[in-house]
């Protein structure tokens, strides 16, 4: 009997210092990590979206809407997928009132053209809390899928720059004057000596410019290395005659050309003609129309 007491007793020893030790170790422990942040603020919402001149420019809108009680302070928003290069970064703070809605404008970086359907489209927003900084990064809304087509748009330009040059002339060619002359915009096509085919369809019409018959402008021929260069002449016709629609031209002068390519792009290709151009375009249509101050 005395010997089992002694066990019992080594037992009830050995019992407590373990509890004594595992009450030490909850004692010491850190707290639990609170791990990332569970969201944007409440009210706050973040879409993508284009105007029409940020088309040429690519630049791409972030669109930070803080429909909450309290003010936002940002200190960067940053547009992020695989189809790009690189990000392209808004790294200005800027403090958005509560109520208020603010678009920041960000520079696009080369397209990376493939077969990447699934790719995720992502918007980091970081944010002031307090003493410090908040992340999230978040799938943005982008109810007109405008980065699909910016990137459609991109891979083909990429495609037809790879096996060909197009472009427009420096100066307008005018025949007649006033309201019965004709002007015409040259277009010069001309292999690189890269590898590829393209084939120009077409050249469309433009909000301010049609041909002057009053359809697009046929061309319907394939380029390859081999081929010598080509010229696509457009007769330009004034869609429309009043002034302030030159004043408020945004895509007037960008041509469209109906393309496709070997290597599997098809689309429009934007021709934009320079701004020296660009401005002999609008001093025709005035006088074409017989106007003045037509841009």
């Amino acid at each position: 009997m005395p010997v089992a007491w002694s066990r019992v007793r080594r037992f009830i020893a050995l019992g407590a210092a373990s509890v004594a030790l595992v009450l030490t170790g909850c004692t010491d422990a850190p707290p639990p990590n609170p791990g990332p942040p569970a969201g944007l603020p409440p009210g706050v919402h973040v879409e993508v979206y284009q105007n029409r001149f940020d088309y040429a420019a690519r630049v791409l809108e972030i669109r930070v809407a803080n429909e909450s009680d309290t003010d936002l302070d940002v200190v960067s928003a940053a547009f992020e997928s695989p189809r790009f290069a690189g990000a392209a970064v808004y790294d200005a703070p800027v403090l958005i009132d509560a109520g208020r809605t603010i678009d920041l404008r960000v520079k696009l970086p080369e397209v990376v053209c493939g077969d990447d359907g699934n790719a995720r489209d992502a918007v980091v927003l970081t944010w002031r809390d307090g003493g410090g900084t908040e992340s999230e990064s978040l799938e943005p809304a982008d109810d007109n899928q405008v980065v699909d087509r910016i990137v459609a748009e991109d891979c083909v330009t990429q495609a037809v720059d790879e096996v060909v040059t197009i472009e427009p002339p420096t100066v307008l060619r005018i025949d007649g004057e006033g309201p019965a002359s004709v002007a015409w915009v040259d277009v010069t096509v001309t292999p690189t000596g890269n590898p590829g085919t393209v084939t120009i369809d077409r050249v469309g019409a433009t909000v301010l410019l049609t041909s002057v018959s009053g359809l697009d402008w046929p061309a319907g021929f394939t380029m390859d290395a081999a081929a010598p260069p080509r010229t696509i002449p457009l007769d330009l016709r004034p869609t429309r005659c009043d002034p302030h629609a030159v004043a408020e031209d945004k895509r007037g002068t960008v041509f469209p050309l109906a393309v496709s390519t070997s290597a599997g792009f098809s689309g429009t290709y934007d021709l934009v003609v320079p701004d020296a151009l660009r401005s002999q375009i609008y001093e025709w249509i005035g006088a074409r129309c017989g106007t003045t101050n037509a841009g």
